[in-house]
């Protein structure tokens, strides 16, 4: 039996132990509480830190499962989070890239600024539908839309197939460059010859119900380009050579494509275009120029 001195002792001793355990458990949940991750304890350090407390078995280990299985959910929660944050940001950057170039699109998201540039060669190429105003009072809007759609969306599917950049769409306009954004040596001129000649046959069987075509117009020479505008920001081109590309168009006629002088001299190396002479043309701001036909 043990006398009263010793009883005394032991029961302190208890005390003592009981004491030392909860503080070290408050020290512990505190760790558990804090806001930042990098702060708080790691599975492996509660195992230890459990094993130190010398708390009933049973109790550690179901503590110890139920912080695995929080665990592994926030985990598989991040995976998740993470796979639709990527799948979202692919998302926008596809529709970006629909928008602007891809260089642009590169710049916007390491938040660089999107200067203007001079391109000291490129060509530029315009399309449009003669007739298209009388359809308007014909037509309904849905038909109009809805032809407009089927045919600039095969428009698109084609100049996909070249070093071209599509610049806008306007009612029934279209503009297609190439040697911009990403300079091209002097194949920008015969890339758009090579695509006009798509788009004319893509145009007479879209639009062979209306008995309608599409004309064309291209012209070489230097350009400047650049964002335009924050909100649906487009990436435009300037300078005369677009002008004067407009001027070839719309001096053109329904089925053909109207080259200037200066692309005719730079496409004339690929063998397989053949230009045809058309004449000397008073055009508005240019005063006579020399055009050709694209065959």
């Amino acid at each position: 039996m043990l006398n009263g001195n010793k009883k005394m002792e032991i029961t302190n001793a208890e005390g003592a132990g009981k004491s030392v355990i909860q503080q070290k458990w408050s020290q512990l949940t505190e760790q558990c509480l804090q806001t930042d991750p990098a702060l708080r304890p790691r599975i492996w350090q509660l195992k230890k830190l459990f094993g130190q407390l010398r708390l009933p078995r049973n109790i550690v280990d179901y503590v110890i499962r139920l912080m695995d299985e929080q665990s592994q959910q926030l985990e598989f929660i991040v995976i998740e989070k993470t796979r639709s944050l990527v799948e979202e940001r692919d998302n926008v950057d596809v529709l970006l890239a629909e928008m602007l170039p891809k260089s642009i699109v590169h710049k916007l998201r390491m938040k660089q600024e999107t200067l203007p540039e001079t391109f000291d060669s490129a060509s530029v190429l315009f399309s449009d539908i003669p007739g298209f105003s009388h359809l308007l009072s014909t037509y309904s809007p849905w038909d109009i839309v809805s032809l407009l759609n089927s045919v600039y969306s095969e428009f698109d599917r084609i100049f996909g197939l070249y070093d071209t950049y599509k610049v806008e769409t306007i009612n029934d306009s279209y503009m297609v460059a190439s040697g911009v954004p990403t300079p091209n040596g002097t194949d920008h001129a015969a890339e758009l010859c090579m695509l006009s000649l798509q788009l004319l046959t893509s145009a007479r069987s879209c639009l062979a119900a209306e008995e309608l075509s599409a004309r064309v117009g291209i012209n070489s020479g230097p350009v400047v380009a650049g964002v335009i505008g924050r909100k649906m920001p487009r990436y435009c081109l300037f300078g005369d050579t677009v002008n004067t590309a407009s001027r070839m168009e719309t001096h053109g006629e329904a089925g053909k494509v109207h080259v200037s002088h200066s692309a005719e001299r730079l496409a004339s190396h690929r063998k397989n275009l053949r230009f045809v002479l058309r004449g000397t043309l008073t055009i508005k701001g240019k005063g006579e120029m020399q055009t050709f036909w694209l065959e």
